[in-house]
Protein backbone atom coordinates (compact mmCIF):
# COMPACT_ATOMS: atom_id res chain seq x y z
CA UNK A 1 0.00 0.00 0.00
CA UNK A 2 1.41 3.42 -0.81
CA UNK A 3 1.35 6.67 1.30
CA UNK A 4 -1.44 8.22 -1.15
CA UNK A 5 -3.17 4.70 -0.76
CA UNK A 6 -3.36 4.67 3.11
CA UNK A 7 -4.40 8.59 3.37
CA UNK A 8 -6.88 7.92 0.89
CA UNK A 9 -8.26 4.80 3.01
CA UNK A 10 -8.21 7.02 6.31
CA UNK A 11 -10.77 9.97 4.43
CA UNK A 12 -12.83 7.02 2.83
CA UNK A 13 -15.59 6.54 5.54
CA UNK A 14 -15.97 10.05 6.27
CA UNK A 15 -14.68 10.02 10.16
CA UNK A 16 -11.96 12.46 9.34
CA UNK A 17 -11.88 15.87 7.72
CA UNK A 18 -8.30 16.30 6.51
CA UNK A 19 -5.06 13.64 6.61
CA UNK A 20 -1.33 13.83 5.56
CA UNK A 21 1.57 12.21 6.31
CA UNK A 22 4.43 14.33 6.18
CA UNK A 23 8.61 13.45 6.47
CA UNK A 24 10.59 14.70 9.06
CA UNK A 25 14.22 14.20 8.65
CA UNK A 26 16.09 14.69 5.59
CA UNK A 27 12.93 15.16 3.40
CA UNK A 28 10.55 17.38 5.14
CA UNK A 29 7.78 17.85 3.59
CA UNK A 30 4.26 16.09 2.47
CA UNK A 31 4.48 12.64 1.31
CA UNK A 32 0.93 12.18 0.85
CA UNK A 33 -2.16 14.23 1.85
CA UNK A 34 -5.97 14.54 1.21
CA UNK A 35 -6.59 16.27 -2.05
CA UNK A 36 -7.86 19.94 -1.64
CA UNK A 37 -7.12 19.90 2.12
CA UNK A 38 -5.37 22.28 4.38
CA UNK A 39 -2.73 19.48 5.31
CA UNK A 40 -1.51 19.20 1.43
CA UNK A 41 0.19 22.29 1.91
CA UNK A 42 2.40 21.88 5.25
CA UNK A 43 5.66 23.47 5.22
CA UNK A 44 9.29 22.39 6.55
CA UNK A 45 8.92 25.08 9.10
CA UNK A 46 5.50 23.82 10.30
CA UNK A 47 6.74 20.46 10.82
CA UNK A 48 9.84 21.63 12.59
CA UNK A 49 6.98 22.86 15.21
CA UNK A 50 5.61 19.65 15.49
CA UNK A 51 8.89 17.57 16.38
CA UNK A 52 10.54 20.39 18.06
CA UNK A 53 11.31 19.24 21.56
CA UNK A 54 9.57 22.25 23.25
CA UNK A 55 5.74 21.80 23.25
CA UNK A 56 5.12 23.94 25.06
CA UNK A 57 4.64 26.82 23.19
CA UNK A 58 1.88 25.25 20.46
CA UNK A 59 -0.32 24.07 23.68
CA UNK A 60 -0.67 27.21 24.89
CA UNK A 61 -0.79 29.46 21.95
CA UNK A 62 -1.43 27.11 18.87
CA UNK A 63 0.04 26.34 15.85
CA UNK A 64 -0.48 26.60 12.25
CA UNK A 65 -0.36 23.67 9.64
CA UNK A 66 -0.85 24.54 5.78
CA UNK A 67 -0.87 27.81 6.86
CA UNK A 68 -4.08 27.57 8.81
CA UNK A 69 -4.43 28.44 12.36
CA UNK A 70 -4.81 25.75 14.87
CA UNK A 71 -5.40 24.38 18.50
CA UNK A 72 -3.66 21.33 19.57
CA UNK A 73 -4.28 18.89 22.65
CA UNK A 74 -2.96 16.08 24.22
CA UNK A 75 -4.37 13.04 24.90
CA UNK A 76 -2.83 10.00 26.18
CA UNK A 77 0.44 10.65 24.20
CA UNK A 78 -1.49 11.42 20.88
CA UNK A 79 -1.46 14.64 19.76
CA UNK A 80 -5.05 15.66 18.22
CA UNK A 81 -5.14 19.04 15.98
CA UNK A 82 -8.37 20.97 15.17
CA UNK A 83 -9.05 24.00 13.92
CA UNK A 84 -9.94 26.09 16.91
CA UNK A 85 -9.94 29.73 15.22
CA UNK A 86 -13.04 31.38 14.13
CA UNK A 87 -13.43 34.83 14.86
CA UNK A 88 -17.80 34.04 14.17
CA UNK A 89 -18.15 31.04 16.28
CA UNK A 90 -16.02 29.91 19.12
CA UNK A 91 -14.99 26.65 19.64
CA UNK A 92 -16.07 25.14 23.09
CA UNK A 93 -13.65 22.85 24.45
CA UNK A 94 -14.74 19.73 25.94
CA UNK A 95 -12.75 18.66 29.24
Amino acid sequence: MSWQSYVDNLMADGSCQDSAIVGYTDAKYVWAAHAGGTFNNITPQEIDVIIGKDRTSFFTNGMTLGSKKCSCIKCFNILIYFWGINKQKPVQHVQ
